[in-house]
């Protein structure tokens, strides 16, 4: 099996690195750059996600090509959602509720997106950095909070994310085992860590939230994949 990912992971990409490892898949993980993407997809068969604003096809990572089906599949959540139906002997990580939850928390998580967004563009490549350009805007890949705008989008996804029902006493949001919801939340708190770093303050106060439940679930689903 291959899996496709940008030479940057996303969150995306790397909830189906999540899965693909929690399920003990084995698979070969190709880096691509923006531009190739799209000839990339078609070349394996894996199907738009979306329509771009000129009406024409969107190709996003991640995807995959399943050798051994024959299959190819575009989007984190379809891609786990295949995997629990093609390989049924692994564990299973797609709930019925996997897919709101997963909606749920990019809402809750998305203003620090833009306050992130100045140091993503630090580790992106040139081509990159045009490829979104040309794809989304200028705005995108311009976009620098004030400091007040900062500490605001930090103070309100902190409160959204302590709203966030977790199982009492279990170490994932839903039991004792891992799913897709834990990958998602892991994926999006993960990447204050990538971003800012280990040690750095960021990452130190995201990591206590929800009593410390934030930082254990990425250590944990981390030290998996």
């Amino acid at each position: 099996m291959s899996a496709h990912f940008p030479s940057m992971m996303g969150y995306r990409p790397i909830l189906a690195n999540y899965t693909l490892r929690h399920k003990d898949i084995s698979y070969t993980r190709a880096s691509i750059s923006f531009e190739s993407v799209e000839p990339t997809a078609k070349s394996v068969g894996a199907p738009h996600t979306s329509i771009n604003a000129d009406g024409t096809p969107k190709y996003t990572v991640p995807f995959i090509y399943d050798s051994t089906h024959q299959v190819a599949v575009s989007d984190s959540f379809l891609i786990a959602e295949y995997l629990d139906k093609a390989y049924p002997e692994t564990p299973k990580v797609i709930t019925t509720g996997s897919r709101a939850f997963a909606d749920l928390v990019f809402d809750k998580f998305k203003p620090l997106l833009y306050v992130m967004a100045p140091k993503f563009r630090e580790y992106m490549t040139p081509e990159l950095i045009e490829g979104q350009r040309k794809a989304y805007g200028d705005a995108a890949v311009s976009i620098k909070l004030n400091r007040e705008e900062e500490d605001a989008a930090w103070e309100q996804v902190h409160t959204n994310l302590e709203r966030i029902k977790w199982e009492e006493g279990h170490h994932y949001v839903t039991g004792d085992k891992p799913v897709f919801e834990d990958f998602v939340l892991a994926a999006y708190v993960g990447c204050v860590q990538d971003v800012y770093g280990a040690e750095s303050e960021e990452w130190r106060e995201v990591s206590k939230w929800l009593d410390g439940q934030l930082g254990q679930l990425v250590e944990k689903i981390c030290g998996q994949a």
